[in-house]
């Protein structure tokens, strides 16, 4: 130790002693700083035992008594490309010191978000494709009217099978988007070419329905009996990929049920609404 001040320093006029620019001392001091964010960063961590890291997560914040962040304000950020679990103040911790879920907790954020814009994505693209192909504003937005109905599905199966919201999850609603409008779709579609035919708007309606009852089931018991070996978590790693087929399951169910009686009220509303307004111009 005492010949560190002999170690010669550069200045602009040659090496001098570093005894002769500064006071040698033997204390103590961190072995390692981490920063984030140009901030210096002290790593707590934990294996959790019982519950989800979001369980884990809503617990420190209520013991620390952090500011939670609203529904709303959540998803401006998700959409504004910014992560849910940025640093927060606690009256509980000194001035100046903020917490930041890191770990698992800042993945499953940024995964979230990722998925949550591609949900977004992917409802703006099925309605532009809907337009664009049975050419009208108004048969597509009932047909999305299956988005809906699929979520309580959805909420159902993740409930009945004990499962919790996770990526995995997530990923199968995205996936869901394109499948349920799938009923709509056929119901939509032959109830208007009925119209054209010259049918009126009950009849149209009520012929239509039966018609597409039988392909719409078929379609949706084979769709969950070949997701059931998947739901009920067979092979390795299947309790992983089990939440992907219980909320793709529940989610076509249920919504194959509420569509065969929400869509074609729905349109009736519509059209009976449409055509009383094109005769009262008329």
């Amino acid at each position: 130790v005492d010949r560190v001040g002999d170690l010669l320093v550069p200045l602009r006029k040659g090496f001098v002693p570093l005894k002769d620019v500064a006071t040698i001392e033997i204390g103590s001091g961190p072995t390692k700083i981490s920063r984030k964010n140009k901030q210096r960063m002290v790593t707590i961590s934990a294996n959790i035992g019982t519950g989800t890291v979001g369980d884990a997560q809503k617990t420190i914040t209520e013991v620390l008594e952090l500011p939670t962040i609203p529904p709303a304000q959540q998803i401006t950020d998700i959409l504004s490309g910014k992560s849910s679990v940025a640093p927060r103040p606690s009256p509980k911790l000194p001035a100046g010191v903020t917490v930041f879920f890191g770990g698992e907790a800042e993945m499953m954020a940024e995964v979230f978000s990722s998925l949550f814009q591609a949900l977004v994505l992917a409802i703006i693209l099925t309605y532009m494709l809907l337009a664009a192909i049975l050419e009208s504003y108004r048969f597509p937005f009932i047909i999305m009217m299956t988005l809906p109905l699929a979520l309580i599905g959805v909420s159902m199966g993740l409930l009945i099978g004990g499962k919790t919201v996770s990526m995995i999850a997530l990923m199968s609603i995205v996936m869901l988007v394109g499948i349920v409008v799938n009923n709509g779709i056929l119901l939509i579609d032959y109830t208007v070419r009925l119209r054209k035919e010259g049918r009126d708007l009950q009849s149209a309606v009520l012929e239509a329905c039966p018609i597409r009852l039988r392909p719409i089931i078929m379609s949706t018991v084979a769709t969950s009996l070949g997701m059931l070996p998947l739901a009920l978590g067979f092979g390795a790693a299947g309790e992983m990929r089990s939440p992907m087929a219980v909320v793709a399951i529940g989610g076509l169910i249920v919504s194959t049920v509420l569509t065969l009686f929400v869509i074609p009220v729905l349109f009736v509303l519509f059209e009976g609404k449409g055509e009383r307004k094109r005769l009262a111009g008329s």
